[in-house]
């Protein structure tokens, strides 16, 4: 396989992840719409960029963004303890 075709293959399968992340992100809002059918809408009407965009807001919402704040432990600092707390 070429370049290009790894490329082109790379960014097939993002969109299709992204796809599944943001529509399963709108159904839990919506519960009442099919998933499989909110999928293949998202993945036919939503562009790269917006899935894109859509799937990073997904993981920063529910704190799984690897983002550099996240990233405390690679520096050397110590990462803060991640667990609920009682109160």
């Amino acid at each position: 396989a070429t370049e290009a075709d790894k490329r082109v293959a790379y960014m097939q399968m993002a969109l299709e992840i992204n796809a599944w992340l943001v529509s399963r992100s709108l159904l839990n809002g919506d519960s009442s719409q099919d998933a499989d059918t909110l999928y293949q809408s998202v993945q036919a009407k939503w562009s790269y960029e917006a899935l894109d965009a859509g799937a990073e807001s997904v993981l920063m919402l529910s704190g799984l963004s690897a983002d550099k704040k996240d990233n405390a432990s690679d520096s050397g600092n110590e990462s803060e303890d991640m667990t609920p707390e009682k109160s």
